[in-house]
């Protein structure tokens, strides 16, 4: 059973987790795709879109991981750093960046895919402006490593409940299983997602104890759940800038 001290421990080794702190997490990026879908009349193939929901996360499978490698899978705007935007300024040249990506490559790759790849993107934009920078800002550098700490730990947390509320009625493996991948050129390796998967059965998705959710104070389910409410409605209009 995975447990905040398991999560400390992964953190002082050093391991890609240390870049996990920020940003929505898998099953957020699932579930707020899920709710976008909502907005399409056209038929998308639900599993190759699902791929594309959480292809930008499987730069963690590459065992050269890095920072940079986060950043170009996320389509930053040179000079931003993975972890660090917390201002609109670089949320909005974050977004521009998006959008030009957007225009330069929707018609290059498979739609479905790439519509849950900016979906993804789109996601974290929210995740950030709503959750991730309000929590940033507030910290001193003192407390800087053991608060992220926590907020680690407790998007684990959430994940996990949200992942088990998800399975009730779907098997999002095998859905992943059955989508459709495809690499982007210095953004984006496909080659890597299958040990993603791998990676979410051994970690995120194995067994963690819920019994301390409640005390989050950091991620919550509350401000999770009104995240997930919220951020569709964010991500379509967004959708409707870049050109969707």
């Amino acid at each position: 059973m995975c447990t905040k001290q398991l999560i400390d421990e992964l953190l002082d080794e050093n391991t890609c987790i240390r870049e996990v702190v920020n940003m929505a997490y898998t099953m957020t990026h699932i579930l707020i795709a899920d709710k976008v879908l909502e907005y399409f009349d056209c038929p998308i193939d639900y599993s190759t879109y699902m791929v594309g929901a959480i292809a930008p996360d499987a730069v963690h499978a590459n065992p050269n991981y890095s920072r940079e490698l986060k950043e170009k899978s996320h389509v930053f705007a040179e000079g931003l750093k993975w972890g660090e935007v917390t201002s609109e300024n670089e949320l909005e040249d974050w977004f521009d960046c998006v959008k030009e990506f957007y225009v330069n490559n929707h018609s290059k790759y498979d739609r479905d895919f790439f519509l849950g790849y900016i979906v993804h993107i789109l996601t974290d934009i929210c995740s950030c402006r709503e959750i991730y920078a309000t929590f940033y800002n507030t910290l001193t550098k003192d407390e800087m490593v053991e608060k992220k700490k926590q907020f680690s730990h407790e998007s684990y947390l959430v994940n996990y409940y949200l992942f088990c509320e998800y399975s009730k009625n779907k098997d999002l493996i095998d859905i992943l299983k059955k989508g459709r991948s495809y690499s982007i050129p210095n953004v984006y390796d496909y080659t890597y997602f299958e040990n993603r998967i791998i990676q979410l059965l051994d970690f995120e998705f194995k067994s963690w104890d819920l019994g301390s959710i409640e005390n989050n104070s950091i991620v919550t389910i509350k401000n999770t759940m009104e995240l997930l409410e919220s951020a569709p409605e964010m991500i379509r209009h967004m959708l409707v800038e870049v050109g969707g």
